[in-house]
């Protein structure tokens, strides 16, 4: 296995760690733990996880809003998304 694959393996691993957390976790829980590792990691890495992780999922979630992908479930977070996306596209977030 490469380390491509490797990564995405990992990345896989994680996003159904997450979620498994969100659907049956204690929503302040989850928030505060959130927070708080978030603000303990390096400065340079919390711009590189917004990079790598917050903008796309906005991207892939403005697409499935503009691809009709959406319903009563995850709308309201589609309609965010898009508002983001324009947002984002303003901004660079480069590795310092």
């Amino acid at each position: 296995m490469g380390w491509r694959d490797e990564c995405k393996e990992n990345v896989e691993k994680a996003m159904k760690t997450l979620f498994h957390e969100v659907n049956g976790g204690p929503r302040k829980t989850i928030e505060a733990a959130v927070k708080e590792a978030f603000g303990h990691e390096h400065r340079t890495l919390q711009q590189a996880f917004f990079k790598n992780f917050i903008i796309p999922v906005i991207e892939e979630m403005a697409e499935a809003h503009d691809e009709g992908w959406i319903d009563l479930r995850n709308e309201a977070a589609g309609e965010l998304a898009v508002k983001l996306r324009e947002i984002t596209k303003e901004t660079a977030l480069p590795f310092i």
